[in-house]
């Protein structure tokens, strides 16, 4: 990837929350293919989400999954929309497709008529859109007409809360915690 800056500076601009900076300095493609590096790298928990945040701060990517999770960018419709699109274009497998779907698509979905609608016409247009939107859990977090026009979109069946056993979010909720309980564990013991 050739990229105009360093990612010293590049993480600057992020901490910075200056888009225009960053945006000024490489361009959304070089983003999305340091995002999917990333990914690659660091498999499906870890990229971009809330309770992962800064899981790997150390790496020379780590600027484009926060640049695309910051607020400045979130903020920014046309810039979110245009980074989803090139994620999905820069997107080199199926897992990383995957992390597309569960991270920053996930969260740009809302009760919104205006997203919905963009998210329909990028499935209709895309099948690696789609194949992203196909992971997702949205039922039980958004409002019914959102998950069904998605689940449409997606052109497959959605995770519904109880598909995973009796207890559904729940008891991903509690498998959650014992992997992290886990990994604080094992870190505790290297010192």
């Amino acid at each position: 990837m050739p990229v105009a800056a360093d990612y010293v500076t590049l993480q600057r601009l992020v901490d910075a929350r200056d888009v225009d900076g960053l945006l000024g300095t490489v361009s959304t493609d070089d983003v999305a293919e340091a995002w999917c590096q990333y990914s690659s790298r660091h498999g499906r928990a870890e990229p971009a989400r809330a309770g992962n945040a800064r899981m790997k701060p150390e790496d020379a990517h780590w600027w484009a999954i926060e640049f695309v999770r910051s607020s400045g960018v979130t903020r920014r419709e046309g810039v979110l929309r245009e980074l989803l699109v090139k994620l999905v274009e820069h997107a080199p497998n199926d897992e990383v497709l995957g992390n597309i779907g569960a991270g920053p698509i996930e969260d740009f979905i809302v009760a919104d008529e205006a997203r919905v609608r963009w998210i329909e016409e990028q499935a209709e247009s895309s099948p690696a859109f789609r194949q992203a939107l196909s992971i997702i859990w949205i039922w039980g977090h958004q409002p019914q007409w959102v998950c069904e026009r998605i689940e449409r979109a997606a052109g497959v069946p959605l995770r519904h809360p109880a598909d995973d056993s009796p207890f559904g979010f729940a008891q991903a909720a509690a498998d959650t915690a014992r992997q992290m309980f886990s990994r604080v564990r094992g870190a505790l013991r290297l010192r």
